[in-house]
């Protein structure tokens, strides 16, 4: 595992200890990307890539809009893309993505 993977994956840990007392959170893994799922409403995902990848859908790589796919298969309304950079920072955005509200 790369550097950035074992901070994410405790990023991710942390985000859903914290969070997870307010949303109902999910870890999940799709196509090789780390995802953090809601399964209220309409059900909702924020997939965790690489700190360099885009998030705007224009320019996803092909494992994003893979899992992406996969997880809009599974029937999750909103599915966005965050990173840990984000994760770390900012995390209720993260929390208002999976809300549906980004």
């Amino acid at each position: 595992m790369t550097h950035w993977e074992l901070h994410t994956n405790d990023l991710i840990r942390r985000f859903a200890e914290g969070y997870g007392a307010h949303l109902p959170i999910e870890r999940d893994q799709t196509n090789g990307l780390q995802v953090l799922v809601c399964t209220e409403g309409d059900g909702s995902a924020a997939i965790v890539g690489h700190p360099l990848w885009r998030h705007d859908k224009s320019h996803w790589n092909d494992q994003v809009r893979g899992a992406a796919t996969r997880l809009r298969g599974r029937g999750l309304a909103n599915v966005t893309v965050t990173d840990a950079f984000v994760l770390d920072r900012t995390p209720i955005k993260v929390f208002n993505a999976l809300l549906g509200g980004e």
